[in-house]
């Protein structure tokens, strides 16, 4: 997170001084597939996943070379999952193929929250860990001042939480632990921009 935060102050400085430099303001819509592990020293491993709706809001700056956002996501958790939502920060490089389309390609990090339910053993597990990835995607300018954006965002998770329960057959406590592996969003954007004083 503080490499994050340097490369974002670095960028939002050079930025400052640039003529061409503009606030952002986006609001975001997308799919999102969380990838987890269960660990059970009765039932053994196993993967799984599971899938939402996504909408966010995210606020940055941009020049001609660079772009930084400060963003927020909450996913339509179902099922077991109560909720899930993170907070976070990225740094993207814009490749301009044209004057109205440019390809991005950044780094992100951030934190993530999720709360979710085993009805098979009656706990629930909470999680708050930081994340960090990548993403890559495609802008299209419709306007001067609005841009509609295409992307795909990785978000590395890695984080555990541990309950334990009564075996029904044994009698026993036994663990069972769950790992948030990753996340990955496919989403698209309009971003609106304004002229920096």
């Amino acid at each position: 997170m503080k490499k994050i935060a340097s490369l974002m102050a670095i960028a939002l400085s050079l930025s400052a001084y640039d003529g061409t430099s503009k606030s952002l303001a986006g609001v975001e819509f997308g799919y999102s597939q969380l990838e987890y592990n269960a660990d059970d020293s009765v039932l053994g491993n196993g993967s799984d996943n599971e899938s939402f709706g996504l909408v966010g809001l995210k606020i940055g700056a941009e020049n001609e070379e660079a772009r930084v956002f400060i963003d927020g996501h909450y996913y339509n958790a179902g099922g077991d999952f109560d909720y899930v939502n993170s907070v976070g920060a990225g740094l993207q490089y814009l490749l301009r193929a044209t004057d109205s389309v440019n390809f991005f390609a950044g780094i992100n990090g951030g934190l993530v929250n999720i709360k979710f339910s085993d009805d098979g053993i009656g706990r629930s597990y909470e999680l708050s860990s930081a994340y960090y990835g990548g993403d890559l995607g495609m802008n299209i300018a419709l306007q001067e001042l609005l841009d509609w954006e295409l992307g795909v965002r990785f978000m590395a998770i890695n984080a555990s939480n541990t309950q334990v329960y009564t075996d029904t057959l044994s009698g026993e406590k036994v663990g069972r632990e769950y790992t948030m592996d990753h996340m990955l969003n496919f989403y698209t954007s309009l971003i609106f921009k304004f002229y920096v004083d």
